[in-house]
């Protein structure tokens, strides 16, 4: 399955139908249409993934907690996936972690 979704073909009519972004950058270009988006969309998701634009940052910036923040999800949810307990019992205290996590001082 996974072979037949991202295959070139099959590439070429998700996009075409407009279900989702290309996965195969020689695809991409396939998926800007003028008639459908607006002025800057070949320029800010077409151009870049082809060589032609500026090089487009592969993931957003993440906070400097976050796999902090992670291990206390993994950690408060733990017992709810085991059926322990409710979310609405843990998701007040891991709220309250998160937040503190957050409010930590950014070195840049």
């Amino acid at each position: 399955m996974t072979k037949f979704m991202t295959g070139e073909e099959q590439q070429r009519l998700i996009v075409r139908d407009r279900r989702w972004a290309a996965g195969r950058t020689k695809v991409v270009p396939d998926q800007y249409d003028p008639e459908y988006h607006t002025a800057n969309y070949k320029m800010c998701h077409v151009d870049p993934m082809t060589g032609v634009g500026p090089q487009a940052i592969c993931s957003p910036p993440a906070p400097p907690a976050l796999a902090e923040i992670e291990q206390a999800w993994n950690s408060a949810f733990d017992p709810v996936w085991l059926g322990k307990t409710q979310i609405k019992d843990i998701i007040g205290d891991l709220k309250k972690k998160a937040d503190e996590l957050l409010q930590r001082p950014t070195k840049i």
